[in-house]
């Protein structure tokens, strides 16, 4: 294990020495997505796209799953390399002869950054295996655009209606889904809007998606505070609340299970 991370069970992978610090959102995603998890995802190969910083690609792989991964930025690619040494690197595209078919892939808050999403969950698709799975999350409701998915470089943010259509679209089976992050991911995005008001960017859509996965200038100046006994109360509360509410349209994001034909 990486001498710059510790593991915690109730916030994964948390740095020591170094500028990435996990988000109030993505702490809300990995609860839903590790309770998810244990009922749909539990095969050994798992195949992650855009995975950032690491931290769940490597949680999975302590769990004793094949990990593979695709990462298309750099800084991502490097503070992958620098802290999970036990990862393979990524390759710039997936090798279906090389790597086999995944049982289950994981895009988590990558297919808003893409401007062909259909394409990119028909690609997706074609690298797990018939009866396989993919686990995606995407940020909700359009009306809640602002600054913030700007700096991100996102494309859109998705209505219910709209996801399901597309992943129907695409033939694929939905197994479950759910809206998370009620009412703390609400309350981090509406103060989040002011933040990014101050932060001006000229970066492209492709560059500024790069930088959105590892920059946490704003979270970083927390991170002792996140590591206190105090904070882990307070999320564990947050982590049950978003839990009663995820059948509710009322959160900041979409987590959908969907199941791969057998043709």
């Amino acid at each position: 294990m990486s001498k710059n991370y510790i593991l915690d069970r109730t916030l994964g992978f948390l740095p020591l020495n170094t500028s990435w610090v996990p988000s109030v959102r993505f702490l809300l995603r990995r609860n839903r997505f590790f309770h998810l998890k244990s009922t749909f995802l539990h095969k050994p190969h798992i195949l992650e796209v855009g995975p950032g910083g690491g931290t769940i690609l490597a949680e999975l792989s302590l769990q004793g799953h094949m990990c593979t991964y695709i990462e298309q930025s750099i800084d991502a690619q490097e503070l992958m390399i620098k802290h999970f040494s036990f990862l393979p690197a990524a390759p710039s595209h997936y090798d279906n002869e090389k790597h086999g078919l995944a049982d289950a892939l994981v895009a988590l808050d990558v297919l808003e950054h893409i401007e062909d999403d259909e394409k990119a969950i028909r690609y997706w698709a074609s690298m797990v295996k018939p009866e396989g799975f993919l686990c995606l999350s995407v940020p909700c409701h359009q009306r809640k655009w602002s600054r913030g998915d700007e700096w991100a470089g996102h494309y859109r943010r998705y209505e219910k209606a709209q996801l399901i259509n597309l992943l129907n679209r695409t033939g694929l089976t939905i197994e479950h889904m759910e809206c998370y992050g009620f009412p703390l991911a609400n309350i981090t995005e509406f103060v989040g809007r002011f933040y990014y008001r101050t932060q001006g960017s000229n970066l492209t859509k492709q560059e500024a998606s790069s930088r959105s996965g590892v920059s946490r200038n704003m979270y970083s100046r927390l991170s002792p505070f996140m590591r206190s006994f105090l904070f882990k109360t307070i999320i564990q509360l947050f982590y049950f609340l978003q839990g009663c509410f995820k059948n509710f349209d009322i959160g900041s994001g979409y987590i959908v299970i969907v199941t791969k034909s057998k043709k």
